[in-house]
C-alpha cells in the first residue's frame, strides 16, 4: 500500500467511526469488532478509486438492529467528509435484510451443502467439517443470502480464487429457499490475481532450498543447479494467486534415488513454514491429505528445527546406468565404500587380546557381596520413588478449571461438551457423540481440537480427556 493509500484509509476509518459515534444508532456498534473487520476486510471494500461500503453493510445487519435505510442514514454524509477521487457504491435502500426464517434454516442449509458437494470442494475438505461450517454460516446469516460471506470463509482457510470462482458458479441460477446474492468476484466479473512480483519469488525461492537442505533430497540433489531451476521456472507455478509446488514435486520424483518419503519429508517442511511466505504456497495433495498424526510422525511439530541431513553418507556405487537427471550431484554416488584387510600389528594385538588367560592354581573362595553396596541401592531406590511421588507423578486429575467461554464456536465443530483451562493445561469434557466414533476418528477429532486451541493459546501446555461421565481418559503433555 502506497503512502497516499494508506493516509486515505485512515481518513475514511477515522471520519467513519466519527459519524457512527454521533449518531444514536451507533451504540449498537462494538467499535472495536468494527475496526478489526475494516482492517480485515479493507483490500475487498476498497480496489482502485472505488470503496463498497456492502460489506459493511453485512456487518452491520448482522451486528444491529439498523435497516438498510439506517445504515445510509448514519454512514451517508461520509462521501462530502473525504477528500479524494473516492467513489462509494452504497447497498440498495430496498434491499432488505432480514433473518432466515426459522422454517426454512434446515432447506437452506441442505441446499447450500447440495451445491458445494457437487462442486470441486468434495476432494478437498471432510463432509463432516463442511457441515459445521454450513451450519454456523446459515445460523448467523440474513436474507438475502449474502455468498461473498461464504466466499471469505473459504478464502481464509486458503482456497485460491480460482477454485473459488469454480465452486461458486454453481450457484447461479441455482434454486434455494431464500433469495441470495452471489460473491462480488463473480457478480462484477473481477479479474484474479496474476503473478508475484520478484521479492515475492525471492523468498519462497529461499524457503523451498532451505527447507531442501534440512531435509533427505539434499544428499541427491545439486542445491545450485536447483535454485537455478526455481528462478527460471518459479514464474510458471504461480496459479490464481498462489504458487503451485505439483510441479516441483513431478520433476524431483523422476530423479532415481530419490523416493516419495524423502519428498514428503521436505514439502512437510514447506508446509510448515507458510507462515513465513507473503503468498499462499500449495504442497502437492499427496502432502496436505496426510493425516495430521503422520505429518507429525514425519516432522514432529514440538521441534524447533527440523534435523539437517547435510552429511553424506559412504555408500555402495550405484549401478552401471548413468543418471540422466540434471538435479542430481555430479559424482556424488561415483565412489563405492571398500574394505580393507587389517594390518599384521592390528591382527597381533587381536589375538592377544582373545588369548585365553592362564587360571590360577589353587581354590579359590567366591567374592562376597559387599552389604554396603545392598544398602546403598535400597536407599537410592527409596529416595527415586519419592522424588517421582513428589515432584513427577500427578495422579488421576478431576475434570476441573475454569470454563473456556470464549471458544465455544470450537466446540461446536468437535464432539466435546466442555473445555476448561488450569495451570496451562485444557481439560476436554467429550460428549456422547465422541464414543460413537472409531478409535481413529476419535484420535484425530482431539487432535485437530488441540490444534485449533494451541493457535488461540500458545502458552498451553498440554491436554487432559475425559469420558462423558467425567471419567480420566488420558493425559498428553505438548
Amino acid at each position: 500500500m502506497t503512502k497516499d493509500a494508506s493516509a486515505l484509509k485512515e481518513q475514511i476509518i477515522r471520519e467513519l467511526l466519527s459519524l457512527i459515534q454521533a449518531h444514536e444508532l451507533g451504540a449498537q456498534i462494538e467499535v472495536g469488532k468494527l475496526v478489526l473487520f475494516l482492517e480485515k476486510e479493507w483490500q475487498h471494500m476498497f480496489q482502485g478509486q472505488q470503496l463498497s461500503m456492502v460489506p459493511l453493510w453485512s456487518f452491520c445487519a448482522n451486528a444491529t438492529t439498523w435497516s438498510v435505510a439506517n445504515f445510509c442514514e448514519v454512514l451517508g454524509p461520509l462521501e462530502t467528509k473525504v477528500s479524494g477521487p473516492v467513489v462509494f457504491v452504497w447497498p440498495e435502500v430496498n434491499h432488505h435484510f432480514e433473518p432466515i426464517p426459522p422454517h426454512l434454516v434446515s432447506d437452506v442449509q441442505s441446499a447450500l451443502m447440495k451445491v458445494l458437494v457437487d462442486s470441486a470442494l468434495r476432494d478437498i475438505v471432510r463432509l463432516d467439517e463442511l457441515d459445521l461450517l454450513i451450519e454456523d454460516f446459515v445460523s448467523q446469516a440474513s436474507v438475502p443470502l449474502q455468498l461473498e460471506e461464504l466466499w471469505q470463509i473459504f478464502a481464509e482457510e486458503g482456497l485460491p480464487p480460482a477454485l473459488l470462482e469454480e465452486v461458486f458458479a454453481g450457484f447461479s441460477g441455482a434454486s434455494l429457499p431464500v433469495a441470495y446474492d452471489l460473491p462480488e468476484a463473480l457478480a462484477s466479473g473481477a479479474p484474479a490475481a496474476t503473478s508475484g512480483d520478484e521479492r515475492h519469488e525471492r523468498v519462497v525461492i529461499d524457503v523451498i532450498l532451505d527447507c531442501m537442505r534440512q531435509s533427505p533430497v539434499n544428499r541427491i540433489i545439486d542445491p545450485e543447479k536447483l535454485a537455478e531451476h526455481l528462478e527460471e521456472d518459479i514464474v510458471d507455478m504461480w496459479e490464481d494467486g498462489s504458487y503451485n509446488l505439483q510441479e516441483l514435486w513431478d520433476i524431483l520424483s523422476e530423479v532415481d534415488q530419490i523416493s516419495e518419503e524423502m519428498l514428503i519429508h521436505a514439502f512437510l517442511l514447506i508446509e510448515k513454514r507458510e507462515d513465513e511466505l507473503p503468498v499462499k504456497v500449495w504442497v502437492p495433495a499427496r502432502v496436505r491429505n496426510l493425516p495430521q498424526d503422520a505429518k507429525d510422525a514425519i516432522v514432529p511439530p514440538d521441534a524447533s528445527e527440523p534435523p539437517k541431513h547435510t552429511a553424506r553418507p559412504v555408500i555402495e556405487a550405484p549401478k552401471p546406468k548413468p543418471p540422466s537427471q540434471n538435479l542430481m550431484r555430479t559424482g556424488a554416488f561415483s565412489s563405492a565404500s571398500t574394505g580393507s584387510r587389517p594390518s599384521p600389528k592390528t591382527k597381533e594385538k587381536k589375538e592377544k587380546k582373545t588369548k585365553a588367560q592362564p587360571r590360577k592354581k589353587g581354590f579359590e573362595e567366591p567374592e562376597l557381596i559387599n552389604p554396603n553396596y545392598v544398602i546403598s541401592a535400597v536407599v537410592i531406590s527409596v529416595v527415586s520413588l519419592l522424588v517421582y511421588f513428589l515432584f513427577v507423578y500427578e495422579g488421576t486429575p478431576s475434570f476441573q478449571g475454569t470454563p473456556m467461554n470464549s471458544v465455544e464456536s470450537i466446540v461446536k465443530k468437535y464432539p466435546v461438551a466442555e473445555l476448561r483451562i488450569k495451570d496451562k493445561f485444557v481439560y476436554i469434557l467429550t460428549n456422547q457423540k465422541y464414543t460413537e466414533l472409531s478409535e481413529q476418528e476419535q484420535q484425530d477429532k482431539i487432535f485437530d481440537l488441540v490444534g485449533d486451541l494451541r493457535k488461540k493459546n500458545k502458552e498451553l501446555k498440554g491436554a487432559i480427556l475425559y469420558s462423558p461421565d467425567k471419567r480420566f481418559i488420558n493425559k498428553t503433555k505438548f
